[in-house]
């Protein structure tokens, strides 16, 4: 499995405190279960399922329309970091779209 983006979890255990994630494939848990504070801010969490009007399903997987616009806001968002929620996410091993009706 290929990693990415290192983050300091827990130094004792970690040697150094670094710990490997593996990359986003774009299952939509990090943003269905915690929009980012623009989707707060800007009010874009207002579907009926609160899901943020900016994440999309395309080819498989879902996207981030706020972050095609600029490109820069995946900084700012930790977009492309790796996915910190391996060890309670299950979506990742069930990739599909969750936004329908």
């Amino acid at each position: 499995m290929e990693k990415t983006s290192l983050l300091c979890i827990n130094p004792k255990e970690n040697k150094g405190g670094l710990v490997a994630f593996p990359p986003c494939v774009g299952c939509g848990y990090c943003c269905i279960q915690n929009p980012c504070f623009r989707s707060a801010y800007f009010g874009w969490c207002v579907n009926e399922k609160g899901i943020c009007d900016r994440l999309f399903w395309n080819k498989g997987r879902y996207w981030c329309q706020e972050v095609i616009d600029n490109p820069k806001e995946m900084v700012s968002l930790g977009i492309g970091k790796g996915c910190p929620s391996v060890l309670g996410n299950k979506w990742r091993k069930n990739i599909k779209r969750r936004d329908e009706k």
